[in-house]
């Protein structure tokens, strides 16, 4: 029907067969299922005993009207491109989650360096534990001990760098961990769990991959043009005015008119020497023969 007519012709499944000979075997979901499975196969085996691969993808990638259902199934028989689209999914998740765990952390404490001015930090005393804040950093203390810090008590102290390291360290409430984005949350596979939630993701991979496309040959395009650019700027005269180059032209016509001139004078001194060469050579032919020339 009209999703097998759109489904891409790059997501077909490798060692597919095509045209006239895939479309009979492509036109039911499943086949006869092979009886004889060992008895230690996964569930996954089982679940695919039996499965058209050449079935599921046109109907899973299909960007009119992608049915989940056959993602599912191209997933499991283990589709580059279903494959890719799940790695994307979870990178997507993960990020989101990087984002907000991030966002969260900020605001709780918003880019307070160890040590800075406005850092807390928890010490143990007799009493037990009390918070304190950096107050003043004293650049010319003694020891290094120019961290002046205030209790929630209304005591103070002088600290060292290194002492609220180690208090950091030893405080039993500082066990955040920053992630970065391409971290994971964690082990396990997330997959898009609804019909919405994969068609969103397909169409957004299809735009990514448009943005991509259409990044590439404007680059192509760009480079050709420079390229093009570079050949005209080499033609001779392209790096004179419109004024150069008549003065240009100009001083050619001038230069054929002088050479025109000379070739016309160089023909009547030809000319005139090849008369006198006529002449002497006839006063020398009579001579000789003893005759008088004509007049």
């Amino acid at each position: 029907g009209v999703r097998d007519a759109v489904a891409p012709e790059s997501l077909e499944v490798p060692g597919a067969r095509t045209a006239t000979s895939a479309t009979s075997s492509a036109a039911t979901a499943f086949q006869e299922a092979n009886e004889e499975m060992e008895k230690d196969a996964s569930a996954k085996e089982r679940l695919l005993n039996g499965v058209n691969a050449e079935y599921f993808p046109p109907r899973a990638f299909d960007l009119l009207e992608p049915d989940y259902d056959a993602f599912i199934m191209t997933y499991l028989r283990d589709n580059p491109y279903a494959k890719d689209l799940v790695d994307r999914f979870a990178s997507l998740e993960s990020k989101a989650e990087d984002l907000k765990t991030n966002a969260d952390e900020v605001i709780e404490n918003p880019e307070v360096e160890l040590g800075d001015v406005g850092y807390e930090f928890r010490k143990r005393f007799d009493a037990g534990w009390y918070t304190g804040k950096v107050i003043e950093i004293r650049p010319m203390a003694a020891n290094g001990y120019n961290r002046r810090c205030a209790y929630s008590d209304g005591d103070m102290e002088d600290l060292r760098l290194k002492d609220l390291e180690q208090l950091a360290k030893l405080d039993p409430n500082n066990n955040k961990t920053r992630k970065g984005l391409s971290a994971k949350i964690s082990d396990h596979v997330k997959f898009p769990l609804t019909q919405t939630e994969y068609t969103k993701l397909l169409l957004d991979s299809e735009h990514q991959r448009d943005v991509e496309t259409t990044q590439t040959l404007a680059q192509k395009i760009l480079a050709k043009s420079a390229e093009v650019n570079d050949l005209v700027a080499k033609l001779p005269g392209m790096n004179r005015t419109r004024q150069m180059q008549m003065e240009r032209i100009n001083e050619f016509i001038d230069s054929n008119h002088d050479v025109t001139r000379k070739l016309e004078e160089a023909y009547l001194v030809a000319k005139d020497r090849r008369e006198e060469v006529r002449v002497a050579l006839g006063e020398t032919t009579c001579l000789a023969l003893g005759v008088e020339e004509d007049t």
